[in-house]
Formats: structure tokens, sequence, C-alpha cells
């Protein structure tokens, strides 16, 4: 034995333990995605809106996020993990997010391609949606119309109808 004792950490054996502090990831791509994620599926399910509906889905993050998920296009069953519209589409369709989700097969899936074409990411610092509807973001005001809205852990997320009048 060549190297030094820590005598720090020997004194945290049976103190500390690290799996308290371990986090458990729902999806098996990158963390960045996780939030795009659950904000679909859950306006999806609350709003009872079907994937054959949705006309536009805008998924507004950070700069910080899309550092890590900077993919817009998936080709790759890798490129699928840190791709925020493949991510967002496949879960929407097919609601397998684990390890199956990401072959190079899956990522060429048609209708899964067809959903990503209708789902943009914008680099947002901040998003507000205040009762009146009426949502600022980044100084701008705009109506958000007849469209589902909502955020999770800083990004924010709006999926619009087929049926609903843009108005953004």
């Amino acid at each position: 034995f060549q190297g030094s004792v820590n005598e720090e950490i020997v004194n945290t054996i049976g103190k500390t333990w690290e799996i308290e502090d371990l986090a458990q990831k729902y999806h098996a791509s990158c963390h960045a995605t996780h939030s795009p994620i659950e904000a679909a599926r859950s306006i999806i399910q609350k709003e009872d809106i079907k994937p054959k509906d949705v006309k536009v889905i805008r998924i507004f993050s950070s700069e910080l996020a899309l550092s890590a998920a900077s993919k817009m296009e998936a080709n790759k069953g890798l490129e699928g993990k840190f791709c925020i519209p493949y991510c967002v589409a496949n879960a929407l369709l097919n609601e397998n997010t684990g390890i199956q989700a990401f072959t190079d097969e899956k990522v060429k899936d048609v209708a899964v391609r067809d959903l990503m074409k209708k789902i943009s990411v914008i680099i947002l610092a901040l998003s507000l949606l205040v009762a009146s509807g009426c949502a600022t973001t980044n100084g701008q005001k705009g109506a958000w119309g007849g469209a589902a809205v909502g955020a999770i852990a800083g990004q924010a997320i709006k999926i619009g109808r087929a049926s609903c009048r843009e108005r953004v």
C-alpha cells in the first residue's frame, strides 16, 4: 500500500450513507429531458388531448438544460437520449421511456418522427402564466389561446390542439 489514508473520510464510515443522496431516474434519457416528458404527459392526460390532435408543442427550456440535451434530431438510439423532441414524442405515443425506447430502430419510427416535427424547443429565461391567461415571456406579452400550459422544474411546455386557433 503506497497511498495515504484520508482520516476525514475514514471517520465518516458508518455515519454517512451516500445512498441517501441518490436520485431515481424515471426515464432512460438525459435528465434534462425528464421535465419536458413529465410536463407533456401531464398536460395530455389532464386536458384529455390525443397525440393525433396535437398541432404544436412548444417547450421553453433553460440554456443549461439544452447544453445537456442539445440534440434536436435523433438518428441513432444514443442521440435519442439527448433529444427533447424525440423523448417527448416517444413518451406521448409509446409511453415506454425505458432503455427499449432508445434503439436505432425506435428513433426512426414514422409516427414519432411526425410528432417530432410539431415540437420546438425554445431557450427561455422566464415564462410566466398569469390568471388572466396572458403570458409574459422576457417582457413580451401574448395570449395563450385555447392551449394547455404546464411547467415543471423550470421548463415550461405548451401544447396546442389542432382545433384551437393559434394566438401566440
